[in-house]
């Protein structure tokens, strides 16, 4: 048998050791309505224009609760560049982000 690739217990893959883990700062996926209802209420003042409004919170959240937080924020700098959202409702936006967030 020499020569053979062992193969792999069903949950070997999990058993990582804590460092080689790695931790990132993701959006809290039970606060869901929370994080939604409060950019509703950032966006409605600003300029963001309305048919836009849905999908920007949308893609904030897929971004946050999946890829992780970091993702998030970048993209929405992009938005910035391309005059979308401006620096205000950026900050704004920036804060409620960080205050729904959790390491995962």
């Amino acid at each position: 048998m020499t020569g053979a690739p062992r193969v792999p217990k069903h949950n070997e893959a999990n058993r990582n050791s804590r460092e080689s883990r790695q931790r990132e700062k993701m959006l809290d996926q039970s606060k869901a309505n929370y994080f939604k209802y409060d950019m509703q209420d950032v966006l409605k003042p600003s300029p963001v224009p309305v048919e836009m409004q849905p999908s920007l919170i949308q893609t904030l959240w897929a971004k946050g609760s999946r890829d992780s937080l970091s993702e998030a924020k970048v993209w929405l700098m992009e938005k910035v560049k391309e005059k979308v959202v401006d620096a205000p409702t950026q900050q704004k936006l920036l804060n409620i982000m960080d205050r729904y967030s959790t390491w995962r």
